[in-house]
């Protein structure tokens, strides 16, 4: 097997899919200690890497705000300055875990000796096959989008079967959650992160109202509700609609949101970002899935409870819906009983 001394992880974003990526990583340091070990990332989702050992270098972009303004010069000095950064490197190997046509590109153009990707039929780009040198084709035979990011190092001959995720919270953020915890005066405590990337992901409001009103009579549980860009607006609604208190957060980054998740005795929330950081950071999950599979993007820990319904479209992973019944025909009686069922998994008394 070759000895890479450089190597590069390509995958831009975003919260959940990097997550997902994450263990790829101890991996890759397990059978290359010596490697310079970078990740190619978009700018506003950096941070979530800053606190990784087994990282080396991260690599940020801001495609986003190429997009906006691809013909203005300040654009094409930034693509200059950071693809002249990736070709000074001289990577030996570079892995593109997003698929895109963007990715596999700036995989090329980092003049990587060696560019490996998934195969044709397992990108969402098909086109992207073009810039590798190798892909991986075992990648359709993993249900779970942990897995096949692990598979992708079969074609280096490397059985990636551990799923471990490297430490990613700092001092600073779990100060910062326990700060937060002492100022709030909270015991125990749920977050309930009524948001989601696409809108047909998203639960009713008032059927999270209703249930974080079972959470604090029911369970003693205090309510957090979080919210990312744009969703602030939501959240506050949502606590408008309960009978009891919760505390809107105030904004934070990605990694305090984190270290508050990682103190939480439950989170709930549908396919997000947070949903995933839950789950990496070990903390009792319930997932509302509707238009994405969870086989594919849930739990991998049997305790975690995972809501979907079979229904003949879904899941479309389609980013609009007009009536997306997959979500509400979830009801809040069924995700009571799965908070009580989670719970007791954990030792938290419950009150009927």
């Amino acid at each position: 097997m070759n000895q890479f001394s450089k190597i590069l992880i390509i995958r831009l974003s975003s919260i959940g899919d990097i997550v997902h990526t994450l263990p790829v990583l101890p991996t890759l340091r397990e059978r290359f200690p010596q490697a310079k070990i970078g990740w190619l990332i978009e700018n506003s989702f950096g941070s979530l890497l800053q606190n990784i050992e087994q990282l080396d270098q991260i690599y940020r972009v801001n495609t986003f705000k190429w997009r906006k303004k691809p013909l203005s010069k300040s654009t094409w000095r930034q693509i200059s300055r950071n693809l002249s950064q990736l070709r000074k490197e001289n990577f030996d190997l570079a892995l593109d875990f997003q698929g895109l046509v963007k990715s596999a590109f700036m995989g090329w153009l980092s003049g990587a000796k060696l560019r490996i990707g998934f195969e044709a039929k397992a990108l969402r780009e098909p086109l992207s096959r073009i810039f590798y040198h190798k892909v991986n084709s075992t990648t359709l035979k993993e249900p779970h989008i942990i897995h096949k990011n692990l598979s992708l190092l079969n074609s280096l001959g490397i059985k990636g079967d551990k799923i471990d995720f490297p430490p990613f919270l700092g001092k600073s953020d779990r100060d910062f959650a326990s700060l937060c915890i002492k100022k709030l005066k909270l015991n125990s405590f749920a977050i309930i992160n009524p948001g989601a990337g696409w809108s047909c992901k998203q639960w009713e409001i008032e059927k999270y109202a209703a249930l974080a009103d079972i959470l604090k009579s029911r369970y003693k549980l205090n309510v957090l509700l979080s919210w990312g860009p744009g969703e602030k607006k939501l959240a506050t609604r949502l606590r408008s609609l309960m009978k009891h208190p919760a505390v809107v957060l105030s904004p934070t980054s990605i990694l305090q949101l984190a270290a508050l998740i990682e103190r939480a005795s439950l989170f709930i929330g549908s396919d997000s970002g947070p949903l995933h950081l839950a789950i990496a950071l070990k903390r009792p999950a319930i997932g509302l899935f509707g238009p994405t599979d969870p086989k594919r993007n849930g739990s991998l820990n049997p305790q975690d409870i995972i809501i979907s319904k079979d229904l003949d479209c879904s899941p479309c992973y389609q980013r609009n819906c007009p009536e997306p019944l997959c979500m509400q025909s979830i009801s809040v009686d069924e995700v009571a009983e799965a908070v009580d069922k989670r719970l007791k998994a954990i030792d938290i008394k419950t009150k009927a």
